[in-house]
């Protein structure tokens, strides 16, 4: 199915700036036409309403795959956002926001915590000279890498 022809296309992905990001783009929004057979101008010729309970129930379905936060959002309404905002279609995304869930908390944020003074110790031993002063101002200031 040809996804990529016609303006509305046209403003989709010429006003986008990095090339990752159209790359990305792209892919999720001809990801969702596919799913549900369309084009980008019969996309273009939709209800707004429509495409929200499109879109609505797109978001139902990737969280029910188990898809991340992320890939969920990017897939869901990232793209088709940007493709209905260059095309002056008006869509609540409020409401489409309220089916994605909560965004869970980033595990890697959890486990931050204040240096021992036993691998304090264990650095300053085994640094040169001039990454003692680094690290003892990074240890009494609380400062992290």
């Amino acid at each position: 199915m040809l996804v990529q022809a016609g303006k509305p296309y046209f403003n989709f992905i010429n006003r986008l700036r990095s090339e990752a990001t159209k790359k990305e783009y792209d892919w999720a929004f001809r990801v969702f036409l596919e799913h549900y057979e369309l084009t980008s101008d019969k996309l273009a010729e939709t209800d707004p309403k429509d495409i929200e309970a499109l879109i609505i129930d797109y978001v139902v379905l990737l969280k029910s795959q188990k898809k991340s936060y992320s890939l969920m959002d990017m897939m869901s309404e990232s793209a088709i956002k940007h493709f209905c905002v260059m095309n002056d279609i008006r869509i609540v995304t409020t409401k489409i926001n309220k089916f994605k869930g909560e965004k869970a908390k980033d595990e890697s944020a959890v486990d931050d915590r204040a240096y021992t003074h036993e691998e304090i110790k264990i650095l300053i031993d085994s640094a040169p000279i001039h990454l003692k002063v680094i690290l003892l101002i990074m240890a009494s200031t609380g400062v992290r890498v």
